[in-house]
């Protein structure tokens, strides 16, 4: 086969000769990629890790951020800093048809409203607390009231005895026999002029039932008030104001005069017996 020398060939046959083989060489190229197998498409292998039971579980608990308590506002501080606010703020616009009184009363009524709401949003920043509390010291319980045994029962000193209404008590003495309380209230007449008496009731240790009285005794002599200050069994001895004593008698209910104290007999020694003085020998 005779070669074609392409510089002998005139330019323009020689331009169409060399763009026809490059058509025909990339004819060639597609036709040999289109015929070759298509390979399947690789399936991306994910890097990521599958959640397992023991990963969904959060290893750090949630920063869910605490509550903060709400402070204690101190109303008269905050209402202090509200009026001191509404001196700073303008005069809002008055509203017609209204007389002056009751514009001035709208107006303030606005300037509060907007004083306080300032008032609010600024204790975001500085809070209006209210102040500590002093601390209380702790009671001195309670000792209760004093008694003391006297006779066959005890001194109660107190003036809140069953019936104040009858007696203005100033002390008790009651005693506990065969499951009943016998209790007698010293003091003064509960109205009219003041006069010492007694007052002796009997009830009952379970129920608090009264059994017998009140009964009202008087004291034996003009006195202002009297008070049981000692017993012997059930003979109760009391002073009054003037300091005279009486004694009543629980069970006849009667006023008695005091035992006669026991005579004192002094045992006297018998005089020394005077011997008489010699006689002296006359000269």
């Amino acid at each position: 086969m005779k070669e074609i020398d392409l510089r002998s060939l005139p330019q323009r046959p020689r331009l169409f000769l060399v763009g026809g083989i490059c058509i025909s060489v990339c004819c060639l190229a597609i036709l040999v990629s289109c015929s070759r197998p298509t390979a399947p498409a690789a399936t991306p292998v994910s890097t990521a890790v599958q959640p397992t039971e023991e990963a969904s579980t959060p290893i750090w608990p949630p920063l869910t951020p605490e509550l903060t308590p709400i402070p204690t506002t101190d109303a008269p501080s905050f209402r202090a800093t509200v009026y001191a606010v509404m001196l700073t703020l303008p005069t809002m616009t008055p509203y017609g048809g209204q007389p002056d009184e009751k514009t001035q009363g709208s107006q303030m009524e606005d300037l509060y409203i907007e004083a306080a709401a300032t008032v609010v949003a600024m204790q975001h920043l500085v809070p209006i607390l209210a102040p500590y509390p002093t601390p209380v010291p702790p009671l001195t319980p309670y000792p209760g009231l004093s008694t003391r045994i006297a006779g066959a029962g005890t001194i109660i000193e107190t003036n809140l005895c069953g019936l104040n209404k009858l007696i203005g008590a100033r002390n008790e003495w009651s005693e506990i026999v065969s499951n009943q309380i016998t209790g007698i209230c010293a003091g003064t007449r509960h109205s009219g002029p003041p006069q010492g008496q007694i007052l002796v009731q009997v009830f009952d240790a379970e129920t608090n039932a009264i059994i017998s009285g009140p009964d009202l005794y008087t004291a034996p002599a003009q006195v202002e008030w009297v008070k049981v200050i000692d017993a012997v069994g059930e003979r109760v001895t009391l002073q009054a104001d003037t300091g005279a004593l009486f004694y009543f008698d629980v069970p006849t209910r009667q006023w008695v005069s005091p035992p006669p104290l026991p005579s004192v007999s002094p045992v006297l020694s018998p005089l020394p017996t005077i011997s008489p003085l010699p006689t002296l020998p006359s000269p």
